[in-house]
């Protein structure tokens, strides 16, 4: 059966309303007359202003959209290029990116009558946004291996030198400053273990002292975390030495321990604890911090995704990636207002648990109630 065919006029013709066809075009129309007054609104302008077309006609376009001298500018400018891209507050305060064109309508009889053409590009500048943001972090992926090299040896060559003077200097207040300026420059070393652990691998065949390791890496967190008013506590008990690369394990506890402390305010806690269970070798980070939306947890295992304006989103991809690229798994735990767990586990060989087990302790939330 044949799709009934539009109407013709007496030529044969189809007959089309051109305002009908405006009506259908996904694209927001508005036509204005040489005064400002709006005599045409098709349905996408009434979606994207949140009125109905009906209320939309008739108006000054400056009571609903634009000021028609401002208008009037982007007809002057507007030569066919890219369209103007604007930001507008509509009604409920949202906030809208728009793409614009304008462009002249002769209309018989009457002074030049104008379009105005929108669409809502907000969704397409986020991913303009994204992109960008991801093309300069593949940047700096690609120089980070040759510039922590660059630093590895000089790095290492102050360490080393703080740490004579300060078994040689005998003056107090200048043996606390260095110990400072110490303390410093392990937080950098750490910080650059915990941007190279890409492409590190957790197991090794040399055993290591992990539970030194990870208690290494809190103790150079201790005066950010007191500055910041925050208390941070480890349980570590002593752990047999385990085939698993130490500063792969420090830089997994600076990325958790870093997030953490962004999370948290003043008078809030983190607690960093690791252990054996059974045949696991478990680290666990919580805090009772600001704690992450539905979404936001959803998501937080993907590389790149970030909150922030200025981070990276790849400190707790690339601790799940150690761990789960070495056969291990990761849990978080999170919800707003109620802080953040992240549990990170592993499978070691049964050589390697043959000590008194340590079983994670009940959540700060709980110790807060029974408290």
């Amino acid at each position: 059966m044949k799709p009934p065919s539009p109407p013709t006029d007496p030529s044969g013709t189809a007959k089309l309303k051109p305002l009908a066809i405006l009506d259908s075009l996904h694209s927001a129309v508005l036509v204005i007359d040489a005064e400002g007054k709006i005599h045409f609104a098709n349905s996408a302008a009434g979606n994207i202003l949140q009125r109905e077309p009906s209320v939309i006609q008739g108006k000054e376009v400056g009571e609903v959209f634009l000021a028609f001298p401002f208008i009037q500018q982007l007809l002057e400018k507007d030569k066919g290029e890219d369209p103007e891209e604007l930001a507008l507050i509509l009604p409920g305060n949202r906030k809208v990116y728009l793409g614009i064109r304008v462009s002249r309508l002769p209309v018989s009889g009457e002074e030049d009558w104008i379009t105005l053409s929108f669409d809502d590009i907000s969704e397409i500048l986020e991913l303009r946004k994204e992109r960008d943001r991801l093309l300069e972090l593949a940047t700096v992926g690609a120089v980070m291996p040759t510039i922590l090299h660059e630093l590895k040896n000089p790095l290492a060559a102050i360490t080393t030198s703080v740490e004579v003077l300060l078994e040689d200097i005998e003056d107090e207040e200048l043996k606390n400053q260095l110990y400072l300026v110490f303390t410093e420059v392990r937080r950098m070393k750490l910080a650059f273990e915990g941007i190279g652990i890409s492409g590190r691998t957790l197991r090794t065949n040399s055993p290591s002292a992990i539970d030194y390791a990870i208690k290494e890496a809190i103790g150079i967190f201790q005066v950010r975390a007191q500055e910041a008013g925050i208390d941070l506590e480890v349980q570590v008990p002593n752990l047999p030495l385990l085939d698993l690369d130490p500063s792969v394990i420090r830089a997994v506890i600076y990325n958790l321990v870093t997030n953490a402390i962004h999370a948290c305010s003043r008078g809030n806690r983190i607690r960093v604890e690791a252990g054996i269970e059974g045949k696991q070798f478990w680290i666990g980070v919580e805090d009772d911090g600001e704690g992450m939306e539905p979404k936001v947890k959803e998501k937080c295992l993907e590389m790149f995704f970030t909150t922030k304006s200025s981070g990276s989103g790849i400190g707790l991809a690339l601790c799940s990636n150690s761990f789960r690229n070495a056969g291990g798994d990761i849990q978080v735990e999170s919800s707003p207002g109620k802080g953040t767990k992240i549990l990170l586990s592993l499978p070691i060989p049964p050589k390697e648990t043959e000590i008194q087990t340590v079983q994670p302790r009940q959540s700060l939330q709980q110790e807060s109630k029974n408290g």
